[in-house]
């Protein structure tokens, strides 16, 4: 299968017309002429699809060629047309796809082989190439149909996405699985249905930011299922996760009884089983809870069904009006499934096309429906139950046997109605004056049963006896034998061993039944994102006191262990593939360009004393930088100032697109054990640790978790480390709505919340009303430790300007911005209103009682307000999205650009100036051309104090060296 092509062509092909009972094909416009030569082609022939030149006329040649060389279809493509501007290889390309639709109307079933060095061509049969909807129907018909095409089985823990050539379906949605998709240069436009195992941030931190990178690829329709709580959870999002022209189907699944079918198309069958804990588990969210009757609740009425309509914009007036918050029941479901569809109304109006939809919220200038007021009412309070974890079963499509054309000719079945039996349908034929009816078995060779498999999500050992009766799946074998033949375990500690678990699995799958593993118990910490990765270990070689690493730990080297538990065991690690037509064992198989083991060999390269740089010139730039700073160490003096001792260390840098070089980590965590995920990157994250006092974060994009973990270790030995880090943060603040900059926020306080020992004074959360809502909402169904003993206690920027001191008289708030000064060692803090695409976005502007203080801009245009609040700070963290070139499309979509950054540090009369948010436009380093002299550029895992701020003029050459042969724009995220 070919993957990169990224060109894309909308041509006026072809059209069908019908002669003696059979499709032929005639060309119009640009495309190439065609011929219908008048040799037969018969059942026994193996036709080859052929290009090759004449080499008397130069003329192409595309023909369907049979194997004693009779041509069937001939397309002659002219040289000269090259010269009047057309595309000859797409042309080839058009003649290919035609040539399959002559097989197709034959209804040929056998093999077919292509010959032909265009890669455009070939492209047709990989399905990297845009088609207009005819063709695209028939090349899905043929694929899917016609030639057996397999599908595979990706794990990208916890995200495992089962793969056709023209249908992808995800189950479960981690944070980094976008990212994640990017780095492995893996698709996401054909995805057709996302399926959650829990509703717990772990399996969905991605889900958002991924079904907003969906719709801006194209995708028109998605469809989610999960346990209880989806719409809840999608409900919580409304703020910031809408696209007019997507529809969202959800589906919950309730506590299904046995296996249940909950999704059907042409592809797969989906059936599913619920698990709860048989004991009392404890549940810490203090909310009387019960499920609602049924084992399916959708937000319409027929699951394959989307509301595509401006569904509850009508009742929206009359639902406002009361107090949403207090609705029950059926009530509160209909009004969750309200928002959803308002949020995903798929609207296909003809200026809301998504291919060119901006991949950022809508500037000023683009229309877009006013979002209902009920946006900032709170959601009913969610009643089901919290702990349900759902499994499923997968089956693929049957594969059809093969037609047999003698026993055909024996049957005396005429050629005009050999189609009718290959469809399944019976026909009636005479011979010799007898009407006999031949049905397709009489013809057909016998069809391969599909192969399925299975998703197992076991959290605890708790969870083992609500595993279903082994008889549940007879039911399903008696209407569609299948064969079983991958199990996927997400196991908790213990459940692996436990002999109960293992009996169960060794009832329900055979033999020869591949078991895959992602489990604390067994799976190593590894790095999946390897560009991001390498780039950070090369920038290390530069200073390693700077620029830090982001570390994996594989010292777990579990699978004798596992043998001993299943046959055939494995080991879940990023890019495992299990084909599963026929089936076949997991392996790595990563996409051409990606090198799985990238990184170790980067370390052990590292660790050796070698150097990671690929030229001269390189090595050289960065040696020239090393001794420079050499030689001014010696010369250089600090004065001992007011602020020296905080550092500011960057997680995320980028801006609201995921980026394979910047933004994110590859994993989610489960306990003190890494697991391997792939979904969404942290966009926005800054920390700021004040000895003594103790850490803010600056907005918490997704996967900030994931970054903290990479860039400070999850050795609790070590004096410090991810967990330790996470304990002593006091405060966060997030700037506004905008998913890019708090997506990571659940996540970050689930995992502080199971902290053990727990920490000893509470985290303040500085937001506005509908992040509030956001963090408030999703409480309801995991617990992230709000009004709890030192739990989260949230402020709420009320005001235009909110200005937070000791002196404040405003209740409560006044209260909690005493306790955070005092924590953190603050006189003051400003929440300060800045100008982006929204009306509640804030920077802050903090000072501290030893003398020194930060702004941070959070997005925002040049801001005359921020300018005067942030008037001699001594670091100002500012955005800078856009080069000084693209000044305009910065002011259209609220941003600055780097000159802009430095103006406003030049008019603050900042001390210093760190630039972070750096348009996915420049991939790996934005070029600083002159202005504002004391600035560092921001990188993933950068830690950095003011008094090392001298260094970064001096390494700004080297960087630009490295850079400059690699520089080139991040992979589309509306990939195929």
């Amino acid at each position: 299968m070919l993957y990169g092509l990224s060109r894309r062509i909308t041509l006026k092909i072809a059209e069908y017309s019908s002669i003696r009972g059979q499709k032929v094909i005639t060309t119009t416009g640009p495309n190439p002429t065609s011929h219908y030569h008048k040799s037969p082609m018969t059942e026994t022939d193996t036709p080859i699809i052929r290009c090759w030149v004449d080499a008397a006329t130069s003329t192409r040649i595309v023909a369907i060629v049979l194997e004693d060389e009779r041509e069937y279809y001939i397309f002659h493509i002219k040289p000269e047309w090259e010269s009047n501007g057309r595309d000859i290889n797409w042309m080839e390309a058009i003649a290919f796809e035609l040539l399959v639709s002559v097989l197709l109307a034959r209804q040929y079933t056998g093999r077919v082989l292509v010959n032909s060095d265009s890669t455009a061509a070939l492209a047709i049969f990989s399905g990297t190439v845009s088609r207009p909807g005819h063709l695209k129907e028939i090349g899905d018909r043929l694929k899917s149909q016609r030639f057996n095409w397999p599908f595979t089985v990706r794990a990208q823990w916890p995200c495992i996405s089962v793969h056709f050539d023209t249908a992808h379906y995800l189950f479960n949605c981690g944070e980094g699985t976008t990212r994640s998709f990017i780095q492995q240069k893996y698709g996401i436009k054909k995805s057709k249905a996302i399926f959650l195992t829990q509703m717990k941030v772990s399996r969905l931190g991605g889900l958002t930011g991924m079904l907003m990178s969906l719709a801006d690829a194209g995708v028109t329709g998605i469809d989610v299922l999960g346990p209880p709580g989806l719409n809840h959870f999608l409900a919580s999002a409304r703020s910031y996760v809408f696209r007019d022209w997507m529809s969202a189907n959800t589906t919950e699944i309730t506590q299904a009884q046995g296996l249940e079918k909950i999704y059907e198309d042409t592809f797969i069958r989906v059936y599913a089983f619920s698990m709860s804990p048989q004991i009392s588990e404890a549940i810490s969210i203090p909310v009387k809870r019960k499920a609602s009757g049924g084992s399916l609740r959708s937000s319409s009425p027929k699951r394959p069904v989307r509301d595509n309509s401006d569904g509850g914009s009508e009742r929206s007036g009359a639902q406002h009006s009361r107090n949403t918050s207090t609705l029950k029941g059926v009530e509160a479901d209909e009004w969750r499934a309200t928002i959803i569809r308002d949020m995903f109304p798929g609207r296909s109006s003809q200026n809301q096309a998504p291919a060119t939809v901006n991949k950022e919220n809508s500037p000023p200038g683009i229309s877009r429906a006013p979002r209902p007021r009920r946006s900032l009412n709170r959601l009913p309070v969610f009643e089901g139950s919290i702990s349900t974890s759902v499994a499923y079963l997968i089956l693929g499509p049957e594969i059809r046997g093969k037609f047999d054309p003698k026993a055909a000719d024996a049957l005396g079945v005429p050629k005009r109605e050999r189609g009718k039996l290959t469809k399944g349908e019976s026909v009636t034929v005479t011979v010799n004056g007898v009407q006999n009816i031949i049905t397709p078995d009489m013809c057909m060779g016998e069809s391969e049963a599909p192969t399925g498999f299975l998703i197992i999500d076991c959290p605890t050992k708790d969870y083992i006896p609500s595993l279903p009766d082994p008889q549940t799946f007879h039911p399903i074998r008696s209407e569609t034998p299948f064969v079983l033949g991958s199990i996927y375990h997400r196991a908790g500690s213990g459940v692996l061993r436990d002999p109960r678990y293992r009996s169960w699995v060794a009832t329900v799958a055979p033999p020869e039944c591949n078991h895959l593993v992602a489990s604390e118990d067994f799976s190593p910490n590894s790095i999946s994102f390897q560009s991001s990765a390498h780039l950070s270990l090369i920038l290390s070689e530069l200073d390693k006191d700077m620029f830090f690493a982001p570390r994996e730990n594989d010292s777990k080297d579990e699978i004798a262990k596992l043998n001993n538990v299943f046959q055939n065991p494995y080991i879940l690690c990023p890019g495992f593939v299990t084909e599963m037509t026929p089936p076949k064992p997991p392996v790595l198989k990563l996409f051409p360009g990606v090198k799985n083991d990238l990184y170790k060999e980067d370390t052990a390269t590292h660790a050796r004393g070698e150097s990671l740089l690929s030229t001269d010139d390189e090595r050289d730039s960065f040696n020239k930088a090393r001794q420079q700073i050499s030689d001014l160490l010696s010369s250089h003096t600090h004065d001992p100032a007011p602020g020296d001792d905080f550092r500011v260390t960057t997680l995320g840098t980028g801006s609201a697109l995921p980026s394979k070089y910047r933004n994110g980590s590859i994993f989610f965590m489960v306990n003190p054990v890494l697991i391997f995920s792939d979904a969404l990157s942290v966009v926005i994250s800054t920390v700021i640790q004040m000895p003594n006092y103790g850490s803010i974060i600056l907005d918490c994009g997704e996967n900030t978790w994931g970054q903290m973990c990479r860039r400070f270790g999850v050795d609790e030995t070590a004096p410090e480390n991810a967990y330790s880090v996470l304990a002593d943060v006091k405060c966060i603040f997030v700037s506004h709505i905008h998913g890019d900059h708090h997506m990571g926020l659940l996540r970050l306080l689930t995992t502080r919340r199971a902290l053990t020992p727990a920490p000893k004074e509470p985290l303040y959360l500085i937001l506005n009303r509908a992040s509030e809502l956001c963090v408030r909402e999703y409480h309801d169904l995991e617990d992230i430790g709000l009004d709890v003993e030192n739990g989260v206690r949230i402020v709420q920027i009320e005001k235009p300007k909110s200005r937070y001191s000791r002196e404040s008289n405003s209740r409560p708030i006044s209260t909690k911005i005493e306790e955070i000064t005092g924590l953190l060692g603050f006189d003051s803090i400003e929440a300060v209103p800045v100008r982006h695409r929204t009306n509640s976005c804030f920077g802050i502007v903090a000072r501290h009682n030893n003398g020194w203080s930060f702004a941070y801009s959070g997005d925002t245009m040049p801001c005359d307000t921020l300018a005067e609040a942030g008037k001699n700070v001594t670091l100002l963290i500012h955005e800078a999205s856009m080069a000084d070139e693209e000044w305009e499309k910065a002011a259209e979509k609220g941003h600055s650009t780097i000159g802009q950054a430095m103006e406003m540090g030049t008019r603050m009369n900042a001390k210093y100036l760190l630039l972070t948010h750096f348009s996915q436009r420049y991939p790996k380093i934005p070029i600083i051309k002159s202005g504002f002299t004391a600035t560092a550029l921001a990188f993933d895992y950068m830690t950095i104090s003011t008094p090392h701020f001298w260094k970064v003029g001096s390494y700004m050459g080297a960087l630009e060296k490295v850079f400059e042969t690699e520089l080139t724009a991040d992979d589309d995220v509306a990939m195929d």
